[in-house]
């Protein structure tokens, strides 16, 4: 039987790259389990640990049931983390100590200095991703890696500091970001609200647009730089986005 996704995650390469015996793995989101599979694997091998925070409710701002849409039906969560444990290898279980509930209330619990990867994934908001980071920071050893999930856009180019709190509020906004469609051609959706959390936090300090809108911060280094977007494998420049048109400043 096989576990989880078979392509191979960037979370999964990164630990694979950068790996250190008996680490410590933090992950906050792991959704379905197929992420979180992955990890597992390596920090199996690895002879480590790996925390796994999630509340199962989905996130606030989606109502969509044919996406992750927010609930607090306990039927649907009991589900969810059913569905969870479904991907997850059974040998790789006494590898993660699932820890259901807000990572508000979760990551203050962890020890500060000790996680050598602690992996972002949860809420898409502005305020709800400020507040994992901040959470999250103290918690890195010296040298360990801050990622993350859904860096989808620069926060320059799409003048993401002059959005609203509305607008940051949102799961996405419709704006060319990195994201790419299976023909390779932009999806037009940033999680702006990652892109000015991240972004803001480390003062523009980390690397981002590494694959599938990642981005990574690795503590006690400065390593930035913008991979830029690209569609049809050309640079992508922006001539096909009409921004009279399709800009979500217009309303400031």
């Amino acid at each position: 039987m096989i576990f989880g996704d078979t392509q191979e995650h960037w979370i999964k390469s990164l630990l694979k790259t950068f790996g250190r015996e008996e680490m410590k793995v933090v992950q906050v989101g792991a959704w379905d389990g197929h992420e979180t599979e992955q990890m597992a694997q390596i920090v199996s091998a690895f002879n480590g640990k790996l925390i796994v925070i999630d509340w199962f409710k989905g996130q606030i701002s989606i109502d969509d049931e044919n996406d992750i849409f927010y609930t607090e039906d306990e039927e649907v969560i009991k589900q969810r983390i059913k569905t969870f444990w479904s991907h997850i290898n059974p040998k790789h279980h006494d590898v993660i100590d699932l820890r259901i509930g807000d990572s508000k209330e979760l990551i203050p619990q962890i020890e500060d200095n000790s996680v050598d990867f602690f992996h972002i994934d949860g809420a898409h908001e502005y305020e709800e991703v400020k507040r994992d980071i901040s959470l999250a920071f103290p918690k890195v050893k010296l040298n360990g890696f801050i990622c993350g999930d859904d860096y989808s856009g620069d926060y320059e180019y799409l003048r993401i500091n002059k959005l609203t709190d509305e607008q940051l509020s949102q799961d996405t906004i419709l704006v060319p970001g990195y994201g790419h469609d299976t023909d390779g051609n932009i999806t037009p959706h940033v999680h702006a609200g990652v892109v000015k959390a991240v972004w803001e936090f480390f003062f523009g300090d980390v690397m981002y647009n590494l694959p599938q809108n990642k981005w990574c911060h690795v503590k006690g280094h400065t390593l930035t730089g913008n991979l830029g977007a690209f569609k049809g494998g050309k640079k992508f420049e922006g001539e096909d986005w009409d921004w009279e048109k399709d800009d979500p400043h217009k309303k400031l």
